[in-house]
């Protein structure tokens, strides 16, 4: 990172928003999408909202934000100590008619964390998500999806939704 910097004359900042907030080529090699701020202001808060409803009721655990805006979304406590990590994502649809759930490479972010990360991928209503263990991703080939925010060159880990657990956010106990 720092020989990233040196040569570019970036700040960590700026360099780490040029890898992850445009559709340009990033650190491993592929394309990623462009970041888009009204999807995020649209979705970002209430479904982290939802999931961390969720895991209260379910699990006792409280999540709060990460601090670090380019970190995992959550940081999930136990009696005010850090025992995991959340990563949530919003889909375009309400159920999973696809044999397998991709997650984007670029989410590496997920695999260098020094506790247990979950990746729940919500349903556009907020209703419900499939959730597994991030580290599970890594067993999945990487294959190239095209989509209409990137045509080509986007890289995901295309796992089985077997892999998932469905769950009803809304669901009271």
């Amino acid at each position: 990172m720092e020989a990233l910097l040196i040569a570019s004359k970036q700040t960590p900042r700026d360099l780490l928003m040029s890898f992850t907030r445009s559709a340009t080529p990033y650190r491993s090699g592929g394309i990623t999408k462009k970041f888009n701020q009204q999807l995020h202001d649209q979705y970002d808060l209430p479904a982290r909202k939802a999931v961390s409803d969720w895991v209260q009721m379910k699990w006792g655990a409280d999540c709060i934000p990460n601090p670090n805006e380019f970190g995992v979304d959550l940081i999930v406590q136990r009696e005010g100590k850090p025992v995991g990590y959340i990563e949530v994502e919003v889909r375009s649809w309400n159920y999973c008619h696809y044999s397998t759930i991709h997650v984007a490479h670029r989410k590496e972010k997920l695999f260098q964390q020094d506790l247990p990360v979950l990746f729940f991928a919500l349903t556009q209503d907020l209703a419900h998500a499939y959730w597994c263990h991030a580290k599970v991703a890594k067993g999945y080939p990487l294959i190239e999806v095209k989509n209409f925010e990137v045509p080509t060159g986007e890289m995901f880990f295309d796992i089985p939704v077997e892999k998932f657990k469905y769950v009803d956010l809304t669901d009271q106990f």
